[in-house]
């Protein structure tokens, strides 16, 4: 169970491998500046002996397809730094200098559209 911002609106998405949970993502309506129809996509996480087995990847094209449904104009996230490649193999951008977000590590804008 989660609770974030946008809960009431948005999708959450879990990876299982048997009944163990290996991964997760949510998918949120929220624009990225003046972009309207955006959908964001948090708290993207597979398990790190799981890394590279796809789950990922699965996840990622669940929540595209969900944005698609949406009619979303762009799909957005905040990535990691060692996570923008993924991003960026699955269509993503870099639409920002790298950042600091203070306890987490450096992350970088990154945008598809749809």
């Amino acid at each position: 169970e989660m609770e974030w911002d946008h809960d009431a609106e948005g999708v959450h998405f879990g990876a299982f491998v048997d009944d163990d949970l290996v991964g997760i993502t949510t998918l949120v309506p929220q624009p990225r500046e003046a972009v309207p129809g955006g959908w964001r996509v948090r708290g993207m996480a597979v398990v790190p002996d799981l890394r590279g087995h796809g789950i990922g990847a699965a996840l990622l094209a669940a929540a595209v397809d969900t944005a698609w449904e949406h009619d979303a104009a762009e799909l957005w996230c905040t990535a990691r730094t060692p996570a923008a490649r993924f991003y960026a193999v699955h269509g993503f951008e870099a639409v920002s200098d790298v950042f600091e977000l203070p306890d987490i590590g450096p992350h970088v804008i990154m945008r598809r559209a749809l």
